[in-house]
């Protein structure tokens, strides 16, 4: 359980959100540029309020951050909101959702941006997905996947004669709109075998180690160090923020119940020596 205020793990998760590195190497445009997020000013204890009544508890992490995006956008940017959330329908059925139509408050630039916050781990001979290395934890998808996606679906949703429809009623020209992503990525790599350095990622990106239950098992040096399993809303934060560590015996517990479930959990690791770490554990 969290011992630290609601607004306090808010702030943290914005801040964490916010800080995350795009994953793609800065000459990796794929048609669609970088949108890039820099430090983020604290929010109001107002914002706090409305974030605290409008993000429920069990509010999955993307909609969660869609949230921060958009305060973000609105305080610490010039562009101002123009639309987000645009679902696009054909009779009943839905064609996608449009993230973000943003405006640039000087050069009025009109810009459709997608947001993206992902976890992944590189496991080099995952057969998911055209052996794509850099997996969920849980084994469902890919970053291949996903930029497949954004690439074939959810980029050209805005050429789709509904959405051209929709952008009408808004006095939108879809001819002059630059199309932006935010992918921010937090990657893991295997703590037991070589990482072969792969130039197509943001090395920034790497943020801790992966590992099968009995390597954890078996490592007498997570024996005498502090644990706590974090909600997956706060994967982004700081470890050095939670106070309510636990020893290794009663984490093992908690890993073991979670995997049997087959949810891997990230765990963060306080050393002895006062630094802090991150570690997903996994069922697979």
């Amino acid at each position: 359980m969290h011992t630290i205020p609601i607004h306090q793990r808010l702030i943290q998760q914005y801040q964490g959100f916010l800080q995350g590195q795009d994953v793609r190497t800065s000459h990796q445009r794929q048609n669609f540029s970088i949108f890039e997020t820099s430090a983020p000013s604290i929010p109001t204890t107002s914002i706090l309020q409305h974030w605290e009544q409008a993000i429920s508890p069990n509010l999955v992490l993307g909609k969660r951050v869609e949230h921060f995006m958009s305060y973000y956008l609105q305080n610490d940017t010039p562009y101002r909101i123009l639309a987000q959330n645009i679902q696009v329908f054909d009779n009943k059925i839905t064609l996608g959702e449009i993230d973000f139509l943003i405006q640039h408050c000087h050069s009025r630039q009109v810009i459709h941006l997608e947001q993206v916050y992902k976890f992944y781990l590189y496991v080099p001979k995952a057969s998911l997905y055209h052996n794509d290395p850099w997996i969920g934890p849980n084994y469902k998808d890919s970053l291949q996947q996903k930029m497949d996606k954004l690439s074939q679906k959810q980029f050209p949703l805005l050429q789709r004669p509904k959405t051209q429809d929709l952008l009408h009623e808004l006095g939108i020209n879809s001819s002059t709109i630059e199309q932006h992503l935010s992918f921010k990525a937090a990657l893991f790599v295997p703590y037991y075998a070589p990482f072969c350095e792969d130039h197509s990622i943001n090395k920034a990106c790497i943020q801790g180690y992966w590992m099968r239950l009995d390597e954890f098992e078996t490592n007498k040096f997570f024996q005498d160090q502090q644990f706590f399993l974090p909600q997956k809303q706060d994967w982004g934060s700081a470890p050095i923020h939670h106070t309510n560590w636990k020893s290794y015996s009663i984490i093992l517990e908690q890993i073991k119940i979670s995997l049997a479930n087959k949810r891997a959990p990230m765990c963060w690791v306080k050393q002895k020596g006062g630094s802090y770490s991150k570690l997903f554990i996994v069922w697979w």
